[in-house]
């Protein structure tokens, strides 16, 4: 099936949706969120910001009392299979991380493209392929199973509200056909599908899983059936190995003349021939019989093309407004209009108290869940359901959960554990080419196979195509590496680990063992490595220890192990996402008791950090001329995690002009080792190891920055400057120059304003110098001003402070303000203009500045010559002649 997204391109849908069917298999559902992880290939993009990241995630309650919604399907052993139906017939419900090269720890562009724009599962989701999908509460006593295989095959179907049960005697009667056809909302498909069900008497509806067609498929029969004048009842057939058991239902079945067979994951629809075809369906249209046949197979038997008809879900919010009106009917004299209104309000999010209602509608993919959510809507309705918006996100996770139990489980114990493993790769790396997705899901099968005692024969090179095994997910695009492959919905993927790590405990080893490979694995694009890590930041948060045993601890020992360089970004990857998870805004936590379980992660995190950034280790070991001791790779990681969003947060915030600072002093006292005590050799490592020490305090300052901590970082160098330190200063000087061409958002009055072209965005620190904001720190301006002044005199930075000042000018000098003409100019740029004012004069008016206000003249001459323009004026104001 061929669908055009919204840029015209094509995109196939893969994956089943969810409708009230009795029967389903384990790679037949799925969704997706996300984003997943974007890969290390494309336009360069910054680090991204704490503004970036994607919004909080929910927390899990306590699953939901199951209210027998369309389609819910309960895997259940014989024992509880006896129970449900007893309890039917009683009206009752069933219980429901000394040779690195710089630029490998540099902040580098493909890495912070990836970061930003990474899928996992809420559609920007600081790029990771996995989970952002935090849990609180579990209940894990819904559990399926201790291991994937051991899940029973039978599914009990539950239709909406108690209105429609799965027919206990096979069949659909009056009753229920008409409470199908008064909630029904006319799929696009419809219409061919009356037309084709009329001329050949069969039809094979093909869909997803969960997209509404077993309802289309039953209302479009019930139309058939009244138009011949028969009694209205559709008969539900058995699916078999082959049709010939079909032939013999149909013989069997006195009444008809509607027949709903639910084929999906069956193999006969590919392979059965003509012969076999219609010795089972050759005298329908003839007899008057009619027959719908559920399939997903994308590549049916060539004979059976002109029975195809494709399903087209209908649009999800009238689902929603269908299903609301006819359960307000009862007690609203006018429930289509209310309904409606309802509707609406949710779906612009006018409604109040309804957010994640909202978020809900506009991320949604099935019929299943906008039935779900109009049930929510009524409960509220009726005062039932308390606020919209907490009932909404308890309703929304719990079908997630439900969703994903049905994806792991498994009615083929031949074809565990390789179903599921294509599905947890799905869920971890969506985002990413079908081929990665593959390959990922062979070796997660393997790792789950070493554990076995009995080891299963190998199975053969060609098997289940991964397509079919894959077929929830959707293709994105096709890229050179082959479809890129994306879960119906981000917050999915988490679902999916959620559920495999509580109800499948066993597996919990391998699948930290799994996603720890895919780190190490050299041949790992920075998306893969970005998306392994942010799963493990899920899985961590539920068992810390565990985590860390295999990933971060086993990357910092370099003296048993070897593991690749990028292990360490791996690392520090991790504890900021685990840090995110718990809080995904700087002040989540403020509020929080000593007894909140996220507190004491991020307290546990930031406690890691303080000791592993602490150089006092490594300054022993220079001194007694070793230049890497074991302690190096911890260091590292916590220095990089420093530059991310972790820094924002506390406690972690509280420490980071300590640890700056510190990194400052190492850098310095290992070159004065080097020159002082050590021997030649010694002191050339650590006369390289002493400039390595300053690029990495100087990437993860500027990172820290752009992450959000500027107000920390500003304080810090003004603090520096402060201090008199030569070394300190220059340090700094570095540092405050990578911060000046950090650009930042762009104030609404920037966009087509009379800039220089292509300046889209203006400097951050320049604009928040100019600012009159209640944030800059005191004295952030005399600071930076005397940062600028020694980066322009010292002579390892002033070649770098002339162009990045240059670039200042332009910004605070639009084209006209120098004639006067400042109406086109944003009003920021004054205040940018005064700072640099404020820049000159201070220049001008200090005698041990002569000669750097010498080189200020040749720099306002030249300026002058590149645009003349906006710097009409070849002279400094006053100062030195």
């Amino acid at each position: 099936m061929a669908k055009k997204d919204a840029n015209g391109k094509d995109s196939r849908k893969r994956g089943r949706d969810h409708e009230d069917e009795p029967r389903g298999t384990a790679q037949d559902d799925g969704p997706d969120e996300p984003p997943a992880l974007e890969p290390d290939t494309g336009p360069k993009a910054e680090w991204p910001g704490a503004q970036r990241f994607p919004a909080p995630p929910p927390l899990l309650g306590q699953h939901a009392q199951e209210d027998g919604e369309e389609g819910r399907e309960q895997h259940e052993t014989k024992e509880r299979k006896d129970r449900a139906r007893k309890a039917q017939e009683a009206d009752e419900q069933p219980p429901g991380w000394a040779n690195i090269k710089e630029e490998e720890l540099r902040n580098n562009e493909d890495t912070q493209k990836a970061r930003r724009k990474g899928r996992s599962h809420d559609g920007h989701n600081l790029g990771y392929g996995s989970s952002r999908h935090s849990f609180g509460n579990v209940n894990a006593s819904a559990s399926f199973g201790a291991s994937f295989g051991h899940v029973g095959g039978d599914f009990n179907n539950y239709f909406l509200y108690n209105t429609e049960r799965a027919p206990r005697s096979g069949h659909y009667s009056e009753q229920d056909l008409d409470g199908i056809s008064g909630r029904h909302v006319a799929a696009p498909s419809d219409e061919l599908l009356m037309r084709t069900l009329g001329k050949e008497g069969v039809v094979f509806l093909r869909g997803t899983a969960l997209s509404g067609r077993r309802t289309s498929a039953l209302y479009c029969l019930d139309q058939a059936v009244l138009a011949s004048g028969d009694e209205r009842r559709v008969s539900i057939l058995r699916c078999g190995e082959d049709l010939t058991e079909l032939h013999a239902q149909v013989e069997a079945d006195s009444h008809g003349p509607g027949f709903l067979l639910d084929a999906t994951g069956a193999k006969w629809p590919r392979t059965a021939t003509e012969a076999e075809f219609r010795a089972a369906f050759g005298g329908f249209a003839s007899s008057g019989k009619r027959a719908v046949v559920l399939v997903d197979e994308p590549l049916l038997a060539t004979h059976l093309a002109p029975l195809v008809v494709d399903h087209m879900g209908p649009p999800l919010d009238t689902v929603i407004g269908r299903h609301l009106a006819f359960l307000m009917a009862g007690r609203d004299e006018q429930p289509g209009e209310k309904a409606r209104r309802t509707v609406q309000g949710i779906k612009s999010g006018t409604e109040p108290d309804a957010a994640s209602a909202t978020a809900w509608l506009r991320s949604m993919t099935f019929p299943e869940e906008a039935v779900l959510l109009a049930r929510t809507l009524d409960l509220a309705d009726q005062g039932e359901a308390g606020s919209i918006d907490k009932a909404a996100a308890d309703q929304r996770r719990y079908w997630l959960d439900q969703y994903a139990r049905r994806l792991l489980a498994t009615t083929d114990a031949a074809r565990t554990p390789r179903d599921q493993s294509h599905i947890l790769a799905g869920a971890v790396l969506s985002g990413h080419p079908e081929s990665t997705i593959s390959a990922a899901a062979e070796v997660l099968a393997d790792v789950l196979e070493e554990g076995r005692e009995e080891r299963p024969a190998a199975p053969p090179q060609f098997t289940e195509p991964g397509e079919r095994r894959l077929r929830h997910m959707r293709v994105e695009e096709v890229t050179d590496q082959g479809p890129v492959l994306v879960l119906p919905q981000p917050e999915l993927g988490a679902a999916l680990l959620h559920v495999t790590w509580f109800e499948y405990s066993r597996t919990q080893k391998s699948l930290v063992e799994w996603l720890a490979l895919l780190c190490e694995d050299e041949n790992s694009t920075i998306g893969a490595v970005l998306s392994a890590t942010q799963a493990l930041a899920q899985l961590a948060a539920y068992e810390q220890s565990t985590v860390f045993e295999r990933t971060v601890e086993r990357w910092h020992d370099w003296v048993d192990h070897d593991p690749p360089v990028h292990c360490l970004w791996a690392s520090s990857w991790l504890l900021e996402r685990l840090v995110f998870n718990q809080s995904p805004t700087p002040g989540t936590l403020d509020d929080s008791g000593p007894d909140d379980p996220r507190g004491r992660i991020v307290s546990n995190v930031a406690r890691k950090l303080r000791a592993w950034a602490d150089p006092e280790r490594l300054e022993e070991a220079h001194g007694s001329g070793r230049a890497a001791p074991a302690h190096f790779p911890r260091w590292i990681t916590a220095m990089m995690a420093y530059g991310t969003y972790v820094s924002t947060v506390p406690p972690v915030r509280d420490d980071l002009g300590d640890v700056l600072r510190k990194a400052a002093h190492l850098s310095i006292r290992t070159r004065r080792i080097a020159l002082l005590l050590a021997s030649p050799k010694t002191a050339t490592e650590l006369y390289k190891l002493s400039e390595f020490y300053g690029n990495v305090l100087v990437s993860s300052t500027t990172d820290a920055y752009r992450s959000g901590a500027r107000k920390e970082v500003v304080e810090e160098l003004c603090r520096w400057v402060d201090e008199r330190s030569p070394a300190l200063l220059l340090m700094a000087c570095r540092v405050m120059l990578g911060i000046a061409a950090i650009r930042g958002d762009a104030p609404r009055e920037w966009a087509g304003a009379g800039h220089v072209e292509g300046d889209t965005a203006p400097f951050d620190l320049l604009l928040w110098l100019s600012s009159d904001g209640a944030e800059l720190p005191l004295g952030a301006r005399e600071g930076i001003r005397s940062l600028w002044i020694a980066s322009l005199s010292h002579p390892d930075t002033r070649q770098l402070a002339w162009r990045r000042l240059f670039r200042w000018d332009l910004q605070a000098h639009p084209p006209g303000t120098a004639h006067g003409d400042t109406g086109a100019a944003p009003p920021a740029t004054a205040g940018m203009r005064r700072f640099l004012d404020d820049l000159f004069r201070e220049i001008g008016g200090d005698l041990r500045l002569k000669l750097l206000w010498k080189e200020l003249g040749t720099y306002r001459r030249l300026r002058h010559r590149v645009a003349p323009d906006q710097f009409p004026d070849t002279e400094a104001p006053g100062g030195f002649r």
